[in-house]
């Protein structure tokens, strides 16, 4: 939890009568933003600070700061310090074991588990068991290179988008279900592509969940892709295929004249 210790809290008890008495987690700092997520290798959470720095701590191993050690069992995050990105960060975003910190000169830095798959965007450079952030730090891998500036960066499942300027928007990770939006024959992208999704209009906002992701364009309307067993795309018709690996229409209202 950060406090420096082992000792659970909260267990069993009204959140409402807890939480008055829970003294701040020592961060060193004002946080401006916080992530949290696990699996089931462990927990994390970590804080941005207004300062640009990022503190993590948790259970996990590659927490970014390069040691392979727990974060906030036997010390606080305040004691450890930032993790090393190699610029000030103004943003934050996380999924499962994996972060992204977008740096104010908006280039990214990216840190965690699931390397192999192609969320962290670096290249098909890593085995299975290799991790980034347990060995080495972000600033160690340097930016991932999208190419341009970004805007601003969204993570979920195992896949990575990023908003750029006008409104363009490029994925990377695995697209088993069509989760990445380049279609059926794209199955994963391990570094960032140089082409961007055919969207229909600029992007405002992303909202990126385990298997699918939806992007909302400036005109209000929004287009989904991905798994979409569970209605999640908002086709409306159960018998459509599973997955839709390109960007779809959804259609909220109906046409007025």
């Amino acid at each position: 939890m950060g406090y420096g210790d082992s000792i659970d809290r909260g267990v069993g008890q009204d959140p409402n009568e807890l939480l008055p008495e829970l003294p701040d987690v020592p961060l060193g700092g004002e946080a401006v933003q916080i992530v949290a997520g696990g699996t089931v290798h462990g927990d994390h959470t970590c804080a941005l600070l207004r300062s640009g720095g990022v503190r993590c701590w948790g259970t996990q191993t590659w927490l970014g700061y390069g040691t392979q050690e727990a974060i906030g069992d036997d010390e606080t995050p305040e004691q450890v310090g930032d993790i090393p990105l190699g610029g000030a960060a103004i943003a934050l975003t996380a999924s499962g074991s994996n972060w992204c910190a977008l740096l104010e000169d908006h280039s990214l830095r990216c840190w965690g588990k699931d390397a192999n798959s192609g969320i962290l965007g670096y290249g098909d450079i890593f085995t299975l068991v290799e991790y980034v952030g347990d060995d080495e730090t972000p600033m160690d891998m340097g930016p991932v290179p999208v190419g341009e500036p970004v805007q601003a960066v969204f993570m979920g499942g195992l896949r990575t988008c990023v908003l750029l300027d006008g409104g363009r928007v490029r994925c990377w990770g695995n697209s088993d279900g069509g989760e990445i939006g380049y279609g059926p024959l794209v199955s994963t992208l391990r570094e960032p592509p140089d082409e961007d999704l055919e969207l229909g209009g600029k992007v405002v906002d992303l909202a990126v969940g385990f298997d699918h992701t939806c992007a909302l364009l400036d005109s209000g309307r929004v287009r989904c892709w991905g798994d979409a067993s569970d209605g999640q795309l908002g086709l409306g018709d159960p018998t459509l295929e599973r997955t839709v690996s390109t960007p779809i229409e959804v259609e909220l209202l109906p046409e007025c004249d």
